[in-house]
């Protein structure tokens, strides 16, 4: 790999050694169409270079040099529509360029997703499209991708991503970087994870760790546009192996702006206003906003909040021969979540969940930016601070006399039994930091048909948690975990004992344009390496450094004419590596209390009482742990006609390494002390009784590199011209999703089963997971008919939902071991007179022929529709509709059970205010 390093590296340095083809100075001037003023703080970007400026506040840009020929030019700032225009340069210029408000009622507005510039395959959604679906939070905007569907908002469960799949799982969601503003958001250091989560229901959907971003708290109103890589990322973008997910925040002068928002779960209001501070000072945007959701409206008890706060200020400073473009932003986010049990039905009224989220957060982006070779020089710098707090109470009915799990020392000691019932108090303090520091310089050299554009940085990244971790009375345990005599759970741990995580990258990348007469190669090729630091030499991670190549490439063939129509060809591809981190929790796992009860005497006499307690405390880390990685290649085409256009995407992704929890085996011996016949007149002493030796053979969970992902698929959308006469353009789009989901590790599995008052003395070890192998596939495509009646500012979409088919299906396994585990450790092979052992038989899990044949859910379809009106200045109402109509026809699964797909309206208004 390194020798491919060093050729990349060597390649740029000869570009730069070319002397530079003739250079021409291009000035601008952006200016407001209705009436001529300057419109300060424009964005430019030239898109053949991927040179970008900021307009000062009189709406000039710093003269630039660029080589002789044509140039794209891309003109946005917030309040007006985004223009484009080509210039042929011969000589020194000055140009100006005229934007148009982006009120409805001006011109029409893209209420989809459309493709993104450039060899890179992702989609770009503007804030247009955002406002016209009415989006609560980000969960909500993925429906306008390719193979995206429209659901019923949930915010009572944390809402991850899924990119590019049938199905989800947890290796996606915490691959996929979602990047605000330049830093990218950052999970890697929440570690509010109880012990028993997955066994708690008001738990077990809250919790995320090792789980990626919940979008429940990324708000949409102030997002001035998305981008979603599916495809290969720039070696920029670090820490990822699904995809990332680039936002950007509005920064810019704005009038006030109110919006409510009410459906049948949620209620939404959000304000803000970008202000100008004068001619040197730049702006600042002020916004907040305010969410209530219940699931059910008709239970008070239950329900989810989320408030937020941003100001953001932005400015460009011009200086002598450069401008400096400054963006500072510090945000609040908060969240509130409840769920208890109604008292008026329930008589545990007292079982109660509730979490409290408090997050600040700064970003400061800096853009120094030159009109020589040596372009720009950007520095982001991007900390986070969060106060997580869990509180469970409940009421705990043990049905007879409990251990107590008190030892905070391995050993052998003394215990005290758990009351029969007893309210159990129970809370979790996690308090995780991040930072994110980047520099990166970037360089344009252009060799006459060739331009170079070389970027180059360094990046660290720092996650450490400050929590005081769980704190709850040891005597009375909400997660006490015992089976018998024999329990498993943790213990207290302060989290902010835990080391911090920190990774160090550098990246180079080349961004190619070779114009070859009316062909056009675009390539960006790039390499990333990344090293995790602060680790003992204990981990296979110390020292190590991964290297992530990555290469984008696009194709452009001349126009064609056929009759009165222009045809042009694209085709594009691209292949990279992409690595995933582990997070601290799965760095440092809580240690595991092994609990074995020797002595149990039970007197009817609370003064003659004994209990004797063995005690074994075993580290769950992995110390072998390695990155996540996932090699991803596709290519597609690009093609238009005229005003329609056509990009297909053929995609194909392998992570074979990806984390899951497998199960560990732990041997263990205790003594067992006999009280038969005793008669005490004192609580008996272990020293005095006798006993017989035992052993146990205990299950645990370990982090390990052995989830497999394997993508593959086709992603298509098609834009046609709008029919003039209707006022309505078609858009089509959909995908093809063929997954596979697979545990590459042996399964250890060992049955509840009792036998002579003790544990199953074996686990069995099988080649499959019963609860992870399966290949899933499904085929949906989008119908959208958008009607803009301009003159009116109307706007009325109407989308018809198509799921051609979904269908899933278990890898097909025999149900018995390959081999088996007995209380000593030691292993063995399951042979074929092992299956008719009384014992070892109930090892077998296999089932039935029907569990393994392909389930299919046949075709359904459904009509959503949406509405917006503009009014008066700028002011809007907007109304929308999912399942107005559908068709979902019951059908009956592999076992002849009918299935039945029940789905009911779900409707909601908005109404949007300018001031």
């Amino acid at each position: 790999m390194r020798q491919y390093v060093l050729l990349l590296i060597f390649t740029i340095s000869c570009f730069s050694l070319y002397s530079q083809s003739e250079q021409i100075s291009i000035s601008a001037l952006i200016i407001d169409e209705k009436n001529g003023e300057p419109v300060p703080f424009a964005a430019v970007l030239f898109i053949k270079v991927n040179i970008g400026s900021y307009a000062a506040y009189d709406g000039k840009i710093l003269p630039l040099k660029l080589s002789k020929g044509n140039h794209d030019i891309k003109v946005s700032c917030i309040g007006y529509n985004t223009a484009t225009t080509n210039i042929t340069l011969m000589s020194d210029t000055t140009i100006r360029i005229s934007l148009q408000s982006d009120d409805i009622n001006i011109n029409e507005v893209v209420v989809t997703a459309t493709d993104s510039e450039g060899p890179v395959s992702a989609s770009k959604i503007n804030r247009k499209a955002i406002e016209h679906i009415q989006a609560s939070s980000f969960t909500d905007v993925l429906q306008l991708l390719p193979g995206g569907k429209s659901q019923q908002p949930d915010l009572s469960k944390v809402n991850t991503i899924s990119l590019r799949q049938a199905g989800s799982d947890n290796n996606t969601a915490l691959g996929t970087a979602f990047i605000l503003d330049g830093a990218p958001l950052s999970g890697n250091a929440n570690m509010l994870a109880p012990n028993a989560s997955s066994t708690d229901s008001k738990l077990s959907k809250r919790i995320n760790v090792n789980n990626g971003i919940d979008m429940r708290q990324i708000p949409t109103d102030q997002i001035e546009s998305i981008e979603v890589i599916q495809g290969i990322p720039s070696v920029i973008h670090g820490d990822l192996s699904s995809g990332a997910i680039i936002i950007k925040q509005r920064y810019g002068i704005t009038n006030w702006e109110a919006r409510f928002k009410t459906d049948a779960s949620n209620k939404l209001l959000a304000v803000g206003k970008g202000l100008d501070l004068g001619p040197s000072l730049g702006t600042v945007n002020l916004n907040g906003d305010y969410l209530i959701f219940n699931k059910d409206p008709r239970n008070p008890y239950e329900g989810y909040q989320r408030y937020t706060f941003s100001s953001r200020y932005f400015n460009n400073i011009s200086l002598n021969n450069s401008t400096l473009a400054l963006k500072a932003n510090l945000s609040f986010t908060g969240s509130a979540e409840k769920d208890r049990n109604d008292p008026e039905i329930d008589d545990q009224a007292n079982d109660i969940y509730r979490t409290n989220y408090n997050k600040f957060a700064y970003t400061i982006d800096a853009e120094w930016t030159f009109k020589n070779w040596f372009r720009q020089l950007k520095l982001v710098s991007n900390a986070s601070f969060a106060q997580n707090e869990l509180y469970r109470q409940k009421f705990i009915s043990n049905g007879g006399p409990s251990p107590a799990p008190l030892s905070l020392e391995e050993g052998e000691n003394y215990g005290i039994y758990l009351p029969a019932t007893y309210e159990a108090l129970y809370k979790m303090d996690d308090q995780p930091f991040n930072s994110f520091n980047q520099l990166i310089a970037r360089m344009q050299v252009p060799t006459g048909k060739l331009i170079n554009h070389v970027t180059a940085g360094l990046e660290w990244r720092y996650a450490k948690n400050f929590g005081k971790g769980e704190q709850y009375n040891l005597e009375r345990p909400m997660y006490a975990n015992f089976r018998g005599s024999y329990g498993i759970s943790s213990r207290p741990r302060n989290l902010s004992s835990i080391p911090s995580s920190q990774v160090f990258s550098f990246f180079v990348e080349d961004k190619i344009t070779l114009q070859l007469g009316d062909h056009q190669l675009d390539a960006r090729a790039g390499v990333r390496a990344s090293r995790l630091l602060n680790l003992s030499d204990k981990y296979l991670l110390k020292g190590q450094l991964y290297w992530e190549p990555r290469l984008n490439m696009q194709y452009t063939f001349p126009t064609i004419s056929v009759g009165n129509q222009q045809l042009q060809l694209g085709v594009h591809g691209g292949a990279g590596l992409h690595y995933k981190f582990p997070t601290l929790n799965q760095l440092y796992p809580a240690p595991l209390y092994f609990d074995l009860v020797q002595l149990n005497y039970y007197s009817q006499n609370p003064e003659l009482r004994s209990l004797h307690i063995k005690t074994t405390i075993v580290d769950p880390t992995n110390c072998q742990l390695e990155p996540g990685q996932n090699l991803k290649w596709e290519m597609g085409i690009n093609l238009s006609i005229n005003q329609h256009k056509l990009k297909a995407t053929w995609f194909n992704e392998t992570m074979e390494n990806g984390f899951i929890l497998q199960k560990q085996w732990l041997p263990q011996s205790y003594r067992q002390y006999s009280t038969d016949g005793l008669t005490p007149t004192s609580p008996p002493l272990v020293d005095e009784l006798p006993f017989t030796e035992q052993n146990l053979l205990s299950l645990y969970e370990q982090s390990q590199n052995a989830a497999g992902v394997l993508k593959r698929g086709l992603e298509f959308q098609l834009w046609l011209s709008r029919f003039e006469a209707l006022q309505t353009q078609l858009t089509i789009n959909g995908a093809w999703f063929k997954t596979a989901y697979r545990n590459h590790a042996n399964v250890v599995y060992q049955p509840s089963t009792i036998i002579n008052g003790a544990p199953y003395p074996y686990a069995g070890i099988y080649n499959f997971d019963k609860s992870t192998d399966k290949n899933r596939q499904q085929l949906n495509t989008n119908f959208q008919f958008d009607t803009q009646i301009t003159q009116l500012g109307l706007v009325f979409t109407s989308t018809i939902e198509c799921l051609w088919f979904a269908s899933q299906q278990r890898q097909l396994n025999d149900g018995w071991p390959v081999a088996y585990v007995d209380v000593m450790g030691q292993q063995h092979p399951f042979t074929e007179q092992d299956k008719t052992d009384a014992t070892l038989k109930q090892l077998y899990i296999g089932q039935q022929e029907e569990y393994f044949e392909r389930t299919t859910e046949p075709f359904g379809a459904n009509l959503n529709i949406r509405v917006s009106k503009v009014f008066g200045k700028g002011h809007s109402l907007s109304f929308y509709v999912n399942n107005l109509l559908n068709h979902y026809p019951d059908y009956y699964n592999n076992f002849n059970i009918r299935i039945q797909r029940i789905n009911t309206p779900y409707f909601g208004m908005e109404l949007k205010i300018n001031i």
